[in-house]
């Protein structure tokens, strides 16, 4: 087993709700299970035994322990006594608490994240490396950030979701994360800028969505966006107006729909995924 978790293969917006995941690239499908008729629970503890085993199995074969991550502390929080004061990646981090998530649609950690089966605080630690902030949430998601508003702080008892992979753990709840704050703290990078011209089309502005559906109504997404990607693919369909969302979308039309307005630019703030640093 890796030590760091590899980014989530389902990374396609679903077209009627662009904040829930819907697939991606190469056959990736976004599954769920009816949990009346599906022990959800046990198919998790599963997962997990089967990626311990096949550890153990690798690790006895080369006569090296391979796989194994960084401990915890042994001593809980004092914000909760259920969750380790400190986890160990790359560098130290120290448990901050409960916090709410996508408040208005808006992630609370918004830089980076991905989700997995074998998720653990060891394992979330070691991929938000660098960031200031990390924190679980559902057992299995993971986000990274440099950034936490400190408004969002909610209750204790709001993050009782266990850790897929991570016994004597919690990795928040439904919209709750469980953050940890890097003990080395990280300038963040400057916000990112408008791009002023790409081809043919300006910058005009930050616009709302439309009343009832898209600004937009055409689309592309994919993990290598940027202006001058989305400029290009707008152009070659032959439409008057290009525009980016959710830092991998990209939309194109000949008019905005009704009720698009135009709103403070820093409503637009999300760095294309195809300029991460």
């Amino acid at each position: 087993m890796n030590d760091t978790l590899a980014p989530s293969p389902c990374t396609f917006s679903c077209s009627g709700d662009t904040t829930e995941s819907c697939g991606g690239d190469g056959g990736y499908g976004s599954m769920y299970a009816d949990v009346s008729k599906f022990n959800i629970n046990a198919f998790y503890a599963q997962v997990a035994a089967l990626a311990s085993s096949s550890t153990s199995t690798s690790s006895t074969a080369t006569g090296t322990a391979t796989g194994t991550l960084p401990t915890t502390s042994s001593t809980g929080s004092p914000l909760n006594p259920n969750q380790p004061a400190t986890v160990q990646g790359t560098t130290a981090w120290n448990y901050v608490g409960c916090w709410k998530d996508n408040v208005g649609n808006v992630r609370s950690l918004v830089d980076k994240n991905t989700a997995s089966d074998l998720m653990s605080l060891e394992s979330c630690a070691q991929y938000c490396a660098g960031f200031n902030f990390f924190g679980t949430e559902y057992g299995r998601e993971c986000y990274c950030g440099y950034r936490l508003d400190t408004a969002l702080r909610t209750a204790e008892v709001d993050c009782a979701t266990p850790c897929i992979n991570g016994p004597g753990q919690l990795c928040g709840g439904g919209a709750r994360l469980s953050v940890f704050n890097n003990t080395i703290y990280t300038a963040p990078p400057a916000l990112p800028s408008h791009v002023a011209r790409s081809g043919n089309y300006s910058w005009l502005g930050c616009y709302t969505e439309a009343t009832t559906g898209k600004a937009l109504p055409v689309n592309t997404a994919n993990d290598n966006m940027s202006v001058d990607t989305c400029a290009a693919y707008c152009n070659t369909k032959g439409y008057k107006y290009a525009g980016l969302e959710y830092s991998r979308e990209c939309y194109c039309g000949n008019a905005l729909a009704a009720g698009a307005n135009l709103t403070a630019t820093t409503e637009c703030k999300g760095l294309c995924k195809g300029k991460s640093p």
